[in-house]
């Protein structure tokens, strides 16, 4: 391992640690930000570890960094946090894409300015479902993505 200052070491021979803790967090937040954090501490663990010479470290990080990118998506994205988000986390509030279809509300505005209100809160109608619709019907919505609905008017 190449010669480095005492606390950077002392870090780095924590950051196994640092990783999965940040890895349990993101179960429950449920961020790329957070499981990022954890990616980079993972490579730069490894890149200590394999005591490259400090021109070649950078590359050994990337190598490191890819390698964990990789894995992170093959296994913790794939079954990991949903495996653990079904046993442990079923009894958790739902979020709102899951409670957003089937709700109804009325519509309000025209074009780009049409939205959906549902309990006094305004929500974005996306392009394909405006064409249907009409300022004052009564409306249900039949999806939600980052937070603008699909909706189709209620027949009367």
């Amino acid at each position: 391992m190449p010669d480095m200052p005492t606390s950077i070491s002392l870090l780095l021979q924590w950051a196994p640690a640092i990783a999965i803790t940040l890895l349990v967090l993101d179960l429950f937040f449920n961020t790329e930000l957070i499981s990022w954090l954890a990616l980079i501490c993972m490579a730069a663990w490894g890149t200590y570890l394999t005591g490259p010479a400090w021109e070649w470290s950078v590359l050994v990080f990337i190598i490191y960094l890819g390698v964990s990118i990789a894995f992170y998506y093959a296994l913790w994205v794939s079954f990991v946090r949903p495996f653990v988000a079904k046993t442990l986390l079923r009894n958790a509030a739902p979020e709102d894409d899951e409670l957003m279809v089937g709700r109804r509300g009325t519509v309000v505005g025209e074009g780009e300015a049409m939205h959906l209100r549902i309990a006094d809160e305004l929500w974005p109608v996306d392009e394909a479902s405006r064409s249907g619709l009409k300022p004052g019907d009564q409306a249900t919505v039949t999806g939600y993505r980052n937070g603008v609905v699909s909706a189709s008017a209620d027949k009367a």
